[in-house]
């Protein structure tokens, strides 16, 4: 069953739809960390406005399309594992979903593949990218470090000052990646905020709406969508979001720390 929902970004008279499947992978469900990363994009707009984003572990892609509709980056390349293929076509239908398909496109890639996957995305962007962006992304330790090390061989060739903004639900306080950070020569600053505060600002910006759900036929390999567009998904009758949701997305935002992660220029 497909679910989709509308952030409706009070302020800006925009809003970005996005679809889930609540029976599905990690990747097709919205994380508190994803919220908190599309609010904080959308509250420094000025600073992305016209970017080249890369998105890392897009899954149902909210950060990267309030990028691409409410901030007006210039290009938004998303990415998530080709082995998860419901996830990589839900990328897409989001993308032609939100009519961001003109400037937006879904990659695979494979993090820690240099040679394979990560050299073709280069390949296709020489210049590298502005900002990298990832939503709850460190979530298996034995990933951490396939992850920092694509991060720094997409840094080093990008612009000078291109940084990875990310945004992490903390789940244990005894992790610690600073080895890794220095191994693959990252210096990494905590964006310090009050996240009680966040929740009061989150929900004067940002509405989300849940929309009625319609059925998908999937198989193993892939899903089988119905037709629709955005225009159409606007008059699907809004139901309310259960106060289970709700209080548990809260609780969740409490917990989401946020990150910019830079190449370490010495010397």
């Amino acid at each position: 069953m497909r679910q989709l929902k509308r952030f409706v970004f009070r302020k800006h008279s925009k809003s970005v739809v996005i679809s889930e499947f609540g029976h599905s992978s990690y990747g097709c469900y919205t994380w508190p960390s994803a919220k908190v990363l599309a609010a904080l994009l959308v509250q420094s707009k000025n600073k992305y406005a016209g970017k080249h984003i890369l998105e890392l572990g897009a899954g149902t892609a909210l950060a990267g399309l309030t990028l691409a509709k409410v901030v007006h980056a210039a290009t938004v390349v998303f990415t998530d594992h080709p082995m998860y293929s419901q996830v990589i076509q839900n990328l897409q239908y989001a993308i032609e979903l939100n009519h961001v398909q003109d400037y937006c496109t879904v990659k695979p890639l494979i993090w820690g593949d240099f040679s394979g996957s990560i050299a073709q995305l280069l390949q296709c962007h020489p210049d590298g990218f502005d900002v990298i962006i990832g939503a709850d992304v460190m979530y298996d330790p034995k990933d951490f470090e396939i992850l920092l090390s694509t991060v720094s061989v997409i840094l080093k060739a990008s612009p000078p000052n291109a940084v990875f903004l990310m945004t992490y639900q903390e789940r244990s306080s005894r992790r610690s990646i600073q080895w890794l950070l220095d191994k693959w020569g990252l210096c990494c600053q905590q964006v310090h905020l009050d996240l009680f505060d966040t929740l009061d600002w989150m929900e004067d910006m940002m509405m989300i709406q849940s929309l009625e759900s319609y059925n998908v036929r999937s198989t193993e390999n892939e899903c089988h969508k119905d037709q629709y567009d955005i225009d159409d998904i606007c008059k699907l009758p809004i139901q309310q979001i259960s106060n289970e949701e709700s209080s548990h997305s809260q609780s969740g935002i409490t917990s989401v720390m946020t990150f910019e992660i830079r190449l370490c220029h010495t010397g």
